[in-house]
């Protein structure tokens, strides 16, 4: 019976983790101000660090193997959301000359991609050539961090993401400690 719920909480753990995850994806790539994203980034690396506590295996490297493997699974679906909201956001925006918080055929184009992974390497190369950091300043002045920087970002993001266990860990060992 304790197997039992062993799988079950790592099942809603894991239903839980795809939710937070997919939520995550949707309001980052939705808000344009950098530096509530940063602070919603951190905000999910924490979320992420209380999820893995509750992933209990005998062997602390089968514990560890099925975090990462949470992770990694989880970035993929990061980059899924992020670059299908892109795509239907940007034919929107240039195909009907309208926007809307949610694009239309988001949710139909979000089960393709999903199916389809050749769909989804598409978007996301165009997500990542055409997606660029911009910070605008009252309006009259914007500095555009181009292709470049932006995927330099993008890449501390997905680091971020497969550290924060450890980063979190090592945190509150030593608030324990002290």
């Amino acid at each position: 019976m304790k197997k039992i719920n062993r799988y079950f909480t790592e099942f809603a753990v894991f239903v839980f983790y795809l939710v937070i995850t997919f939520l995550y994806a949707f309001v980052v790539q939705w808000n344009p101000i950098l530096p509530v994203n940063i602070a919603i980034w951190a905000l999910y690396c924490f979320i992420t660090f209380q999820l893995s506590k509750q992933i209990q295996r005998s062997s602390i490297w089968n514990e560890r193997a099925l975090i990462y493997l949470y992770l990694i699974f989880g970035i993929y679906s990061i980059y899924l959301v992020k670059s299908t909201y892109y795509v239907a956001y940007f034919n929107e925006m240039y195909l009907s000359g309208t926007t809307s918080l949610v694009p239309s055929n988001f949710e139909n184009d979000l089960a393709r991609t999903i199916v389809n992974p050749k769909i989804f390497i598409q978007k996301l190369e165009f997500f990542l050539s055409w997606d660029h950091i911009s910070l605008s300043f009252d309006g009259k002045s914007t500095v555009n961090f181009g292709t470049f920087w932006t995927n330099i970002f993008r890449v501390f993001e997905v680091l971020g993401i497969l550290i924060s266990p450890l980063i979190f860990s090592k945190l509150t060992f030593l608030i324990k400690k002290s």
